[in-house]
Order: C-alpha cells, then structure tokens, then sequence
C-alpha cells in the first residue's frame, strides 16, 4: 500500500511539472534488455515468447522511452517530455534469485 501511494504522489508531482506519464512493456528485445545497464548481468528470457520482440524481461526502462520519443518526434510532436514508473528486473549475482524493482525514468 505504501509504494502505490508514493507512485500516485510522485506521479501527480511528475505531470504537474508538465511531463507525460508513458506505459510501455516490461518485455523486450535481447539486445535493448542491456541497454542502460549500470552493470553486466544476465538478462531473463521468456521459455516461450510470442515474438522476439518481446523475449526478454528489460533491466531498464529507458530504451523504452527512446521508442516513445522517437514514435511522437517521427510524428511532429513538440516538447516530448516522458516519464514511466515501472518495474526492471535482474538476475542476482551470486545466487539465481529474480529481483524486480519500481524505478522512475524521465526524459526532458
């Protein structure tokens, strides 16, 4: 109950200073799941994708925003300014545990 109230608070504060709430996939491609990356982990494929598109769990939210940026540029679009709260996913270093966490990304 306190992190969606700390998402609802940090995302009302994020569109009252004028940025764009964007909703985008937590799957990716095998290359973008790296992008963005603090450090080098293994990334967590699906057993069964649908697509290769969508066959890997990101670590990072950002190549995802490039896309949106790019998508409302590629349109015209003016003053894109994008944020998402979302969860990334890494593989632990010493034991095979799948640790999710609520991160925040913007571009301005």
């Amino acid at each position: 109950m306190r992190n969606n109230v700390l998402s609802v608070g940090l995302c009302q504060f994020m569109q009252g200073a004028g940025l764009s709430q964007a909703y985008s996939y937590a799957l990716t491609t095998p290359e973008k799941s790296h992008w963005f990356t603090v450090e080098e982990r293994p990334s967590i494929r699906l057993d069964l994708p649908m697509s290769e598109e969508r066959s890997e769990l990101r670590q990072s939210m950002l190549p995802s925003l490039l896309e949106a940026l790019q998508y409302n540029v590629a349109r015209s679009q003016q003053n894109v300014r994008l944020f998402e709260v979302g969860k990334v996913f890494s593989i632990g270093k010493m034991v095979l545990k799948i640790s999710k966490k609520e991160k925040l990304s913007e571009l301005l």
